[in-house]
C-alpha cells in the first residue's frame, strides 16, 4: 500500500516486489479494490491538482505542479501553415500521438518536424507532476507533523523538569536524552506530544517510543 500512496508506478512496483508488471497490475487493483476510500482519495486529489495546477497538504502546505496545467502537446508551425490548416494538422496528430505507443511517438514528432512543425510532447512531465500528488500530501504533511512536534518537545516544560534535552532528529524519528531515572516519564510524555502534534487531523496516528542506554542501539520512532 505504501508503493501505492508514495505514487509509483505498476512497473515500478513490479521491480520492487520483484513480480512481474501483469501480476503488479493485478496487486493494484485488489489493493484499489480493497480500499475504495483511498482509491477515492487519490482521485480526488489528482482531479483537483489536474484542475488547479497545485495541491496542499493537511497543514496548508502547497505543492505547485503548474505541469499538470499544459496541454498534452504544443505545436509551432511553420509560416506557411494557416490558422485553418494548423487546426486540421493539430487535430491530426494529436489524434496519431494519443493512439500511439511509447516507441511511436518520436516517429510522428520527427515526420511532423520534417514537415516543419515542431511538437512539444508533455505528457511525459504532466504524467511525472500526477505522480507527485499524493506523495506531496503524505510527506508534506508529514515533515509538518514532525516540526509540530519538534517544537512541542523543545518547549514542553513537563520535558525540561526532567531536564530531558532533544539532541538529535532524523527523518520522522526524534532523539531525546534524560536522566536514567526519568526514562519511562519521558517516554510517556514524549509519546503524548507527539501524537498531539497530529491532532488536527482527521484520523487518530500512533507514536513508538523506545528507551535505550546507547546511541546505537534501536531506533527512536517519534
Amino acid at each position: 500500500m505504501k508503493l501505492i500512496l508514495y505514487s509509483k508506478g505498476v512497473k515500478a512496483i513490479g521491480e520492487d516486489l520483484h513480480v512481474t508488471t501483469e501480476k503488479a497490475q493485478e496487486i493494484y487493483d485488489s489493493v484499489m479494490k480493497a480500499f475504495p476510500d483511498m482509491h477515492q482519495w487519490l482521485q480526488d486529489v489528482q482531479n483537483f491538482a489536474k484542475k488547479n495546477g497545485y495541491i496542499d497538504g493537511f497543514y496548508g502546505r502547497r505543492r505547485r505542479l503548474p505541469e499538470l496545467l499544459l496541454d498534452d502537446y504544443e505545436f509551432i508551425f511553420g509560416k506557411e501553415y494557416n490558422e485553418e490548416s494548423q487546426v486540421f494538422y493539430k487535430e491530426d496528430f494529436i489524434n496519431r500521438l494519443s493512439h500511439a505507443k511509447r516507441t511511436e511517438k518520436q516517429q510522428i514528432i520527427n515526420y511532423a518536424q520534417k514537415h516543419n512543425i515542431t511538437i512539444i510532447d508533455n505528457t511525459g512531465k504532466k504524467a511525472k507532476a500526477l505522480r507527485e500528488v499524493a506523495n506531496s500530501i503524505i510527506q508534506g504533511s508529514s515533515a509538518d507533523i514532525c516540526k509540530i512536534a519538534l517544537n512541542s518537545i523543545y518547549h514542553d516544560e513537563v520535558m525540561r523538569k526532567y531536564d530531558a534535552k532533544l539532541v538529535m532528529s532524523i527523518h520522522d524519528e526524534q532523539g531525546v536524552i534524560c536522566d536514567v531515572q526519568y526514562a519511562d516519564e519521558v517516554a510517556k510524555r514524549l509519546e503524548y506530544l507527539a501524537i498531539k502534534a497530529a491532532s488536527a487531523l482527521p484520523f487518530n496516528l500512533t507514536c513508538d517510543v523506545t528507551i535505550e542506554r546507547h546511541w546505537y542501539m534501536g531506533d527512536f520512532n517519534v
